[in-house]
């Protein structure tokens, strides 16, 4: 589906205008869902689809607003233009939606007409009857036909080329570069740039020394006596995420408020720019303690989602630092760090669906992990219980009864699932089996 697609744009537009990067992201993740199809990876390759046919459609567009685009034009394109060009439709070819209409009804009353004479043919001759019975109509399937439908429409929507004009240029308008203010302009605000640089000293000088005793106390906590127990280790990284959040949240909207227009160019602002780049490293040095206090959370007791997702946050976060120093030092818009962290969250994800996550924490947790939790592992989704099969065999000892027989029991239901799909269902799983 996603080679067909390619394929097709690649043919419908100039191939030169192809935005590969996001063909290669859409591509990448089929290729994920064809490993291993959870609702993760065919979630994000339905959001590189929707990227993808929206930077085709709009090729110098923010990513957000391009994604947001494609799924607006995969549902919806085809109407858009019909709606955008029924004006020169009616001026130019008059009939020509008359015609529409005539050829959907003449449709509509062949099909009517083909199955009520196929009956009447069928009770007056036993040879035609024999000879309708031997089509095999199995194959005609009301979930069929919806799906063909859905994909009909769906080619058909892709193959337009209608986009939310108003959306594009609101966008394109929206600089990642700040522009400076004429020196005259600057002279007659320079009252009111002095009262926000004291109080932004102030704000962001006081906020520093109140981080950097949390960072000491932290310090502290980590380099003190080993925590001991599970409730100790969840109270640890939980508090240290939640201040980590509350921390950068304050962080970047107070430096956007304060480094939102005019400020920027105020000669003496150099103070302030210190304070905000001594925040930052503080946060840096906070995202860093986070981390290990999480990672001793996972050498502990596991992997879990949560855990994954925290270490997830925590990368997102850097970006967020690495680039709100960028919007300070380089005189940046708020959109810039819009279009930069989502360029980020996007490639993110697209990598994220690399990683087959329940096999990848099973894996973890009964190999590095003194004591797995197995009722976790449970919970997971299919794709691991080889593993928790494999497991149970060589390390029944380790195993409650309840958890050995329900381990069994799903893996024999998740064996006979696989053998009932069809090819069009197969994943690699199924090629494994085969050889």
């Amino acid at each position: 589906m996603a080679l067909i697609v390619v394929v097709l744009l690649c043919t419908v537009r100039n191939w030169k205008t192809i935005p590969w990067r996001y063909a290669i992201a859409y591509l990448f993740t089929a290729i994920m869902v064809f490993m291993d199809a959870s609702p993760f990876h065919i979630l994000v390759h339905l959001l590189c689809f929707a990227a993808f046919i929206g930077t085709t459609v709009t090729v110098k567009t923010s990513l957000y607003i391009a994604t947001f685009i494609g799924f607006v034009q995969s549902f919806f394109g085809y109407a858009l233009d019909y709606i955008t060009l029924r004006g020169k439709l009616k001026t130019v070819r008059p009939g020509t939606t008359k015609n529409i209409g005539t050829y959907v009804l003449g449709a509509a009353i062949s099909i009517l007409a083909i199955c009520l004479f196929t009956w009447l043919y069928s009770t007056a001759n036993p040879v035609f009857e024999a000879l309708v019975q031997q089509v095999d109509f199995s194959v005609l399937s009301l979930p069929r036909l919806v799906f063909t439908l859905l994909g009909y429409l769906l080619f058909l929507n892709i193959g337009t080329s209608r986009h939310l004009e108003e959306l594009v240029a609101f966008d394109a308008n929206c600089e990642n570069a700040l522009k400076a203010p004429d020196k005259a302009f600057l002279s007659a605000r320079a009252g009111t740039l002095k009262k926000e640089y004291t109080v932004g000293t102030m704000v962001l000088g006081v906020l520093n020394v109140l981080l950097l005793l949390f960072l000491t106390t932290d310090v502290i906590y980590l380099t003190g006596p080993s925590i001991s127990d599970n409730a100790a280790y969840s109270s640890s990284v939980h508090q240290g995420v939640y201040a980590l959040v509350f921390s950068i949240a304050m962080a970047i909207g107070t430096i956007l408020y304060f480094f939102r227009g005019n400020l920027n160019f105020f000669n003496t602002n150099g103070a302030l720019r210190k304070l905000t780049y001594t925040w930052l490293v503080c946060n840096l040095i906070l995202v860093l303690t986070t981390w290990y206090k999480n990672w001793m959370y996972v050498a502990a007791l596991g992997l879990t989602y949560k855990r994954i997702g925290v270490f997830v946050y925590l990368l997102l976060t850097v970006s967020g630092l690495i680039t709100t120093y960028v919007k300070v030092a380089h005189i940046r818009s708020f959109w810039y760090l819009v279009r930069s962290n989502t360029v980020v969250f996007f490639s993110v994800l697209v990598l994220a669906t690399g990683v087959p996550w329940d096999r990848t924490i099973t894996w973890y947790n009964l190999n590095q992990v003194a004591r797995p939790d197995i009722a976790y592992l449970l919970g997971l989704k299919n794709g691991h219980l080889p593993q928790l099969f494999r497991y149970g065999k060589t390390h029944s000892d380790r195993l409650m009864l309840d958890q050995q027989t329900t381990i069994n029991e799903r893996y024999t239901d998740f064996v006979l699932a696989e053998k009932e799909k069809t090819w069009q269902e197969y994943t690699w799983y199924q090629l494994m089996k085969k050889q």
